[in-house]
């Protein structure tokens, strides 16, 4: 049992981390060209990590079974939907989830045209 609160000792440790890297990255900081480049690797790289964690806690096919897939869509779900717009570098995270998003809510710059890198279609 130490095992298992130690493993989720260091699971929600990560988590911090990730998240205070995440604000400090795509939140705070200016670098606009940064932003684009680091943020698919970035929601990629946390779907693998929460993936790996997940199934080494639960070690059991069933979860596999269902760890997996509602991972790779959630990763796919944030691939399409959150983005860095090229004009004023405002992190962006549309919430409805079937539309859209065209143009930045910040600035009103066109997306299609500022931030090609980070558009998934």
């Amino acid at each position: 049992m130490e095992n298992q609160e130690q493993l989720f000792f260091w699971f929600m440790a990560v988590w911090v981390g990730i998240g205070l890297i995440g604000i400090w990255l795509f939140q705070f900081s200016k670098d606009i060209e940064r932003k684009q480049r680091l943020i698919r690797p970035f929601i990629i790289g946390t779907g693998i990590l929460f993936a790996g964690f997940s199934l080494y806690m639960m070690r059991s096919l069933d979860g596999a079974l269902f760890i997996i897939p509602a991972v790779g869509l959630v990763t796919w779900r944030n691939l399409r939907n959150m983005k860095i717009c090229g004009s004023c570098g405002k992190f962006l995270n549309n919430a409805a989830i079937w539309t859209k998003m065209e143009y930045c809510s910040k600035c009103g710059a066109s997306l299609s045209d500022t931030n090609p890198k980070s558009m998934l279609h």
